[in-house]
């Protein structure tokens, strides 16, 4: 009888592993997908702290010019501005964008993956705000 019963649970066993691979491709991918996603966050988040320092350095630049002609103060604003919008659009994609387990519970694969390809165009416009908005300010600087 212990035979029997050791025989059925290395049975289930391994149907039940069995049965998860075949859920899992479509969660790996998904994995997949998503840990691409993140790892293009992570290139852009560092970037935060270059745009404070170049804001940062945009305003001491301003202010410590007694008077500056109206380009260039509309100039530095027009930069001030960009940066500011390169940083509130990386808050906003950290803040709308949804955890892995919270899609797998609520979508199928097709809308997950549809999601997570457009949240990648989303990041990569991020990462193009940002890189502009710095190298701006960066080249003004260096004048």
């Amino acid at each position: 009888m212990k035979n029997i019963f050791i025989l059925f649970l290395t049975t289930l066993l391994i149907s039940a592993c069995g049965a998860g691979e075949r859920g899992t491709s479509e969660q790996q991918l998904e994995g997949e997908k998503w840990d691409a996603v993140m790892a293009n966050h992570d290139v852009v988040m560092p970037m935060m702290g270059t745009t404070h320092k170049v804001r940062k350095a945009l305003k001491a630049y301003q202010s410590s010019k007694g008077t500056l002609e109206e380009t260039e103060i509309a100039s530095i604003t027009k930069m001030i501005a960009d940066l500011d919008k390169a940083d509130e659009s990386m808050m906003d994609w950290m803040q709308n964008y949804q955890k892995l387990g919270k899609l797998q519970s609520s979508k199928s694969h097709t809308e997950i993956m549809k999601y997570l390809e457009g949240e990648e165009v989303r990041i990569n416009k991020v990462k193009e705000l940002m890189d502009s908005s710095i190298a701006a300010g960066q080249a003004f600087l260096k004048k």
